[in-house]
């Protein structure tokens, strides 16, 4: 048995995220949704990236609402288990962002390859 007390990170342990900009895989709902939400609670510009714009656009109006600071949150269409609408969105990303600073792949699937 090891002594070492385990580590534990609390919500306040997120530094000042201004300037980051941040892409979060099913990030409207589950742990993908609290992700996102402290993300951009700590000044991160967040893409939420899922298949449904009114699911996503849901969890951002309530993460907005649960907060007083502004919340810098956007939706970015892309189904991961289709590679074109993962190529779409990944162009779309491009197109309003120069950089990506941080990717949390918190959804997913593999598509199916055919030859």
């Amino acid at each position: 048995m090891s002594s070492k007390k385990a580590c534990e990170f609390y919500a306040e342990d997120i530094p000042n995220l201004n300037g980051y900009v941040v892409i979060v895989t099913g990030g409207n709902s589950g742990i993908g949704y609290e992700t996102t939400l402290q993300l951009a609670s700590h000044g991160a510009r967040v893409y939420i990236a899922a298949r449904s714009p009114e699911r996503v656009n849901k969890a951002i109006a309530e993460m907005k609402a649960s907060r007083k600071v502004k919340l810098d949150l956007h939706p970015l269409d892309m189904d991961l288990q289709n590679l074109h609408s993962v190529k779409e969105g990944a162009d779309a990303f491009m197109r309003l962002e120069s950089r990506l600073d941080v990717l949390i792949n918190n959804a997913g699937a593999c598509p199916s390859f055919h030859s």
